[in-house]
């Protein structure tokens, strides 16, 4: 199908922005559902039903991992679709789901799905784009995905009240369909066969190495976990080449050093703001000092 129509700025900020939003809807609507759902198997252990939430992050994590390189070497579209269609199987089977454990699957694999979903559209903005303009593109993609988490669990529990637990994932399916029809009649692919990756275990190598001790990479990828943001806009800006395997990389890293100091704030809970202020402060404090560090590195060396 033609993709040949000039896509404006406003259409692709759109695009990227719902594409991304389904990761944070696949968490977030259904958290209103989960009494239903535990009711629906038997389960009245709340911290057995709250694992349908852990175990999407789980494959959120280990999905980041395989689709940056995949969409190095085969282009940015057809793993855009591959996730797609796994997030729309997987969540088939959260619907047709008789047991936790069959429900556990099902969400692991929607994590995984959810994965292509964020990782291949933050590469597509810097295939197009350079510099302020990646950066303001960003801004704007994220200003709408930061809004998603906190409308979602409405949006859940509106459904609910209109029909079973089930009809959220009918709703997230139907909703990565019409997704994936805006993209497949709208968003051309973005990486060129010449630009492509060979995909072999030196070319990943070289590029994960790249990205690790490039110094604008490494702090501002630190700086994102610790603050808990999205800097991938500055991150990514030195690696243009190998986006896809650079975004999995820092996406990865500082996915996994937020969920470490959200750890760390969360075990020390006492029921005020305290800890969480503090940690705030403290790793605020840290970035800062880090970025502030490789500035300084990169003005002597000028590099």
């Amino acid at each position: 199908m033609s993709t040949t129509n000039k896509q404006s700025e406003v259409e692709f900020v759109a695009l990227v922005a719902l594409t991304t939003s389904l990761g944070a809807l696949s968490i977030d609507t259904v958290l209103p559902a989960l009494p239903d759902i535990g009711e629906s198997f038997g389960i009245a252990d709340g911290n057995a039903l709250q694992q349908i939430v852990g175990v999407l992050f789980l494959g959120l994590t280990i999905g980041q991992l395989a689709y940056g390189p995949l969409s190095d070497r085969f282009g940015r579209r057809p793993i855009l679709f591959l996730g797609m269609a796994v997030f729309v199987l997987s969540s088939l089977v959260c619907i047709l789901a008789d047991s936790l454990v069959v429900m556990f699957v099902g969400r692991f694999f929607q994590g995984v799905g959810a994965a292509a979903l964020r990782i291949v559209p933050m590469s597509v903005i810097r295939d197009r784009y350079d510099g302020a303009a990646m950066a303001r593109i960003m801004s704007l993609t994220m200003a709408v995905f930061i809004i998603v988490p906190c409308i979602a669990p409405m949006l859940g529990q509106g459904i609910l009240m209109l029909a079973g637990w089930q009809s959220i994932f009918w709703f997230m399916l139907v909703l990565t369909c019409a997704s994936g029809f805006w993209v497949w009649t709208r968003q051309p692919e973005t990486l060129p066969v010449e630009r492509r990756s060979a995909g072999s275990l030196v070319s990943v190598r070289d590029g994960l190495v790249a990205t690790l001790f490039n110094r604008t990479t490494r702090a501002y990828t630190i700086a994102s976990g610790l603050m808990m943001g999205n800097m991938n806009a500055i991150a990514l800006q030195p690696l243009g080449h190998i986006a896809g395997l650079a975004n999995s990389a820092i996406s990865f890293l500082s996915g996994c050093i937020a969920m470490a100091i959200g750890s760390v704030i969360a075990g020390a809970f006492n029921m005020t703001v305290a800890p969480l202020f503090f940690g705030i402060f403290a790793t605020s404090l840290l970035s800062q000092l880090i970025l502030m560090l490789s500035d300084r590195q990169q003005m002597v060396t000028g590099a």
